[in-house]
């Protein structure tokens, strides 16, 4: 028995003194090395470990810890600098939790307000009130009749400002009457698939059906079937798509995409992968803006001044790199081509949607018809100068609380900052605190539980060790601070109504997405899988149905002076069909 047991323990010892002589090789137990480098390596071994723990499934066989220096950075950055904040696992779950329900009422306390002082708002939640005659000069929407709201086909949405409160906004609708709206969805909802099947699909197809063979990076068409109507991706529903070349390399600059022809629509069609790897995930925290100023030099256009994502820059490069080198769009716009006249599309989700937005900036000299459809981009991709520039030809989507949309330098640190803050205002015990956020709470009496476990913002004690090197760290954060970068293009927000009924599409502005919202479905939003659900059922505004206002809370809305509130609002949802208004809080 003892031998059986000194058995099962050598393998894990083993690998513990592996890990051990690993880390003595890159000094990480030596006490004069910089916190940089211990991090890097911790980071480094760490997804080794992933890369082993897979087989090598997920990728990491490419980087070294010296790659890593941008990611061990700012991973450093977010958390700790040269003053250390500490926390602990626990403080993280309830911290998050707590900022989760910190933003849910103020959300609520925002509705509350609006209703309470917009005239407008409060005659269709409370008809039964007697219209007030004199207007409140307080109310943003005085200017605003029911008659002229109703031409106008708008959504008004809850925006969260930089001192994490609310304030309401008008948007515009994607509406049914309008023809481009139309075009528009429709689109999106078609190239999502090419965003879609470049993940895996693709790559089993062309093994599986036109001859791969395993371990080949490359798919290209023989000199003699340039143009032929072959390879078409039946299997995948896509009957009116043929391929003309892969690349399936996943290295710390290259990235898997593909080049189609869409018979059917009549466009030659770029799509890139999204995230998928160790190596895009390193690459996609190498958010420091980079200037674009030599690469418009190269491409023909004018970009000095412009910034973009470090890491999302050099794959992009590899990307038009590898265009020019295989001499695939060449020879499909060639005077012999039967294609020459079609339009270019560019496309991708996630990491890929912003590889594509910036290989649209660089192509669009050469192809001035250019258009790029973006899913899911990451939050900080563009300066907003060229954002507004990319309006004419970039389309972005963005699906209801999805983070990486929201996921930026700033975004980072006010999230950080809020979440000390929670940290700061809890005044019970821990263990009261955890069985607090494991205890189902409505957004009824969001208020009153709260109130149970934070004190207010006014009240965070400053005596305390943790606030006075919160406070150390905050001012060497503060003399960090990196260019704001934004979501390009149009952007289009599927709203979920939460009720069941399909998502709502609206013309969304970038500043909405300045701040991350914690929900259950904050990771979930992103899945490619069910957004092309979403595109294909997404309900433009403006049918036929007749005019109704629909406003779900659970009993009734009292001001805040009574401060009885019997039950506050579940959800307020304003829609109107016939004239297309909706109004959304």
């Amino acid at each position: 028995m003892v031998t059986y047991a000194l058995e099962l323990l050598f393998w894990p010892s083993a690998f513990v003194g592996n890990i051990v002589r690993l880390a003595k090789k890159h000094g990480m137990f030596e006490g004069k090395q910089d916190k940089e480098h211990r991090i890097q390596c911790i980071i480094g071994l760490v997804l080794r470990c992933l890369q082993c723990i897979s087989c090598g499934k997920v990728g990491g066989k490419e980087f070294k810890n010296k790659e890593l220096n941008d990611f061990a950075v700012q991973f450093m950055e977010l958390a700790n600098y040269e003053t250390q904040v500490d926390f602990v696992l626990s403080d993280i779950y309830i911290g998050f939790h707590m900022v989760a329900r910190d933003q849910l009422e103020q959300r609520e306390a925002a509705i509350r307000s609006v209703v309470k002082e917009n005239n407008f708002i409060r005659d269709l939640v409370q008809p039964q009130i007697e219209k007030d005659k004199k207007t409140d000069d307080k109310d943003p929407f005085a200017s605003h009749t029911r008659k002229a709201m109703q031409k106008t086909g708008s959504i008004y949405i809850l925006q969260q400002t930089k001192n994490f409160k609310y304030e309401v906004r008008e948007r515009k609708l994607l509406l049914e009457s309008n023809e481009g709206d139309q075009a528009l969805m429709q689109d999106l909802s078609y190239y999502s698939i090419y965003a879609r099947i470049i993940y895996e699909k693709l790559r089993i197809l062309t093994v599986e059906e036109f001859g791969l063979k395993e371990g080949v990076s490359n798919f290209t068409r023989g000199s003699g079937a340039q143009f032929e109507s072959r390879y078409r991706l039946s299997s995948l529903d896509c009957e009116h798509a043929m391929l003309f070349y892969a690349s399936f390399l996943n290295g710390m600059i290259s990235t898997p995409y593909a080049i189609l022809v869409d018979t059917s629509a009549g466009k030659v069609v770029i799509t890139v992968r999204g995230t998928h790897s160790i190596e895009d995930m390193v690459i996609d925290m190498q958010y420091r803006p980079a200037s674009l100023e030599k690469v418009g030099l190269i491409c023909g256009s004018d970009l000095k001044g412009h910034f973009c994502h470090k890491g999302l820059l050099a794959r992009s490069k590899w990307l038009y790199n590898s265009l020019r080198s295989e001499k695939v769009l060449k020879t499909l716009y060639s005077d012999e081509s039967p294609f020459k006249d079609y339009d270019l599309v560019v496309c991708g989700h996630s990491m890929g949607a912003g590889c594509a937005i910036l290989l649209a900036v660089m192509l669009r000299p050469s192809y001035p018809s250019i258009k790029c459809f973006a899913y899911e981009p990451p939050g900080a991709l563009l300066d907003e100068g060229l954002c507004t520039k990319c309006e004419d030809f970039v389309v972005s989507t963005v699906r209801q609380d999805d983070f990486i949309c929201r996921t930026s330098h700033q975004s980072f640190d006010a999230i950080r900052d809020n979440f000390f803050d929670i940290l700061a205002r809890i005044k019970v015990p821990k263990i009261q605190a955890f069985y607090d956020i494991r205890t189902p709470c409505g957004s009824a009496f969001i208020k009153q539980r709260n109130s149970a476990v934070l004190r207010p913002q006014t009240d965070i004690p400053t005596d305390t060790v943790f606030y006075q090197r919160l406070q150390k760290f905050r001012e060497e954060r503060s003399e960090a601070d990196y260019m704001k970068l934004w979501i390009p293009g149009k952007i289009v927000h599927l709203l979920d109504p939460g009720d069941g009924r399909p998502h709502i599409p609206y013309y969304a502005s970038k500043h909405q997405f300045d701040h991350i919202v914690i929900s259950k479905t904050m990771a979930s939003d992103h899945m490619i899988v069910d957004l092309i659900e979403v595109l294909q059922n997404a309900q433009l505004s403006g049918g036929q149905r007749k005019s109704m206002v629909s406003f779900k809370f659970n009993d009734s809305i009292k001001t805040e002076e009574e401060e009885k509130i019997e039950a506050q609002i579940h959800k307020a949802v304003f829609q109107f069909y016939s004239p297309p208004v909706h109004l959304l809080l």
